[in-house]
């Protein structure tokens, strides 16, 4: 397997519609954050983003949405993540302990998903809320060593079912196995029962999110090829896919995951460990979008959604 101060936004005109304004955060990084907001700025096509700003309008995030980081162990102290973090952080089923021990992907892809928007610093998560702690909460749920494949199935099995049973929404996973048509039941099955169990207080069943991986080609990929796992695919600046994306008929959707050509700024800007924010490109940072994204409507639709 691979792996609180509320500050004064700025406020533009939508170019689509000149009555309606959008939300530009004051995050020191987020102006290269291309993949939110894409005004060319690194030689990429305007506009090729999630528009996020104007998502951003209608609500940025709500504390009752628990989204399961199920990778890397997350930094749960830095400075951009720490804020909405769930109040008992996780568990590190890699080790089978409490500890969660911090890796660059897992911070990574949390970044992504919720690193908090509007505090002045660092970079904005796409549900992050408005800088005072009222984002999306982000549950580590640690199967991987840092920078390190797991050979033991057992860590992936027990932390969707885990979270499901605490209250997780959304179940979100950068991870596949490289090798087609390989899979292990056990895994099939617990992405089954959190979809049939998690959900949380909002929602009905919960939602599993996979990367779709980077073969750059089709193929049988487990578990993202899997009926139960809303997969996905990677673009970058252009709005053209990938290149090191996998395709095929069961990928679900594509979201910004970067493609590197001769600036490291084409890539996915997000917080990593030691505090630290860096670049990283992949399927598995497209991923998170997704999540984030699927965070944002629950926030304002909890209580009202089945999960299918």
């Amino acid at each position: 397997i691979t792996n609180g101060v509320s500050h004064s936004p700025q406020i533009k005109k939508n170019p689509d519609n000149d009555t309606f304004t959008t939300f530009l955060p004051d995050d020191s990084l987020f102006g290269m954050q291309w993949h939110y907001h894409n005004t060319g700025q690194t030689g990429g096509t305007p506009d090729a983003d999630i528009d996020l700003p104007e998502a951003w309008e209608i609500t940025k995030g709500d504390t009752n949405v628990i989204v399961a980081v199920v990778d890397e162990g997350i930094e749960y102290y830095h400075p951009d993540l720490m804020a909405n973090m769930w109040p008992s952080l996780g568990y590190n089923f890699a080790d089978d302990t409490a500890a969660i021990v911090p890796g660059d992907h897992g911070t990574h892809v949390a970044g992504t998903v919720a690193a908090n928007t509007n505090n002045t610093a660092g970079v904005s998560g796409v549900a992050g809320g408005s800088g005072v702690g009222n984002g999306t909460r982000l549950m580590s749920c640690q199967v991987f060593e840092p920078h390190s494949p797991s050979a033991n199935n057992l860590p992936f099995i027990n932390a969707p079912i885990w979270a499901a049973d605490h209250g997780a929404a959304i179940s979100q996973n950068s991870w596949w196995s490289s090798t087609p048509g390989v899979y292990n039941q056990g895994m099939l099955d617990a992405i089954d029962y959190f979809n049939a169990y998690g959900g949380g207080t909002i929602m009905d069943g919960g939602l599993t999110v996979f990367c779709a991986g980077n073969s750059g080609k089709p193929g049988l990929y487990y578990p993202c090829c899997y009926s139960g796992a809303f997969s996905v695919a990677s673009t970058g600046h252009t709005d053209r896919k990938a290149s090191y994306s996998t395709y095929d008929t069961w990928v679900e959707i594509a979201a910004p995951g970067g493609d590197y050509i001769n600036s490291v700024t084409q890539e996915v800007l997000s917080t990593e460990t030691e505090g630290t924010y860096n670049y990283n490109q992949g399927t598995s940072m497209a991923c998170p979008h997704v999540s984030g994204v699927a965070a944002v409507i629950l926030a304002i639709a909890q209580g009202n959604i089945r999960a299918q």
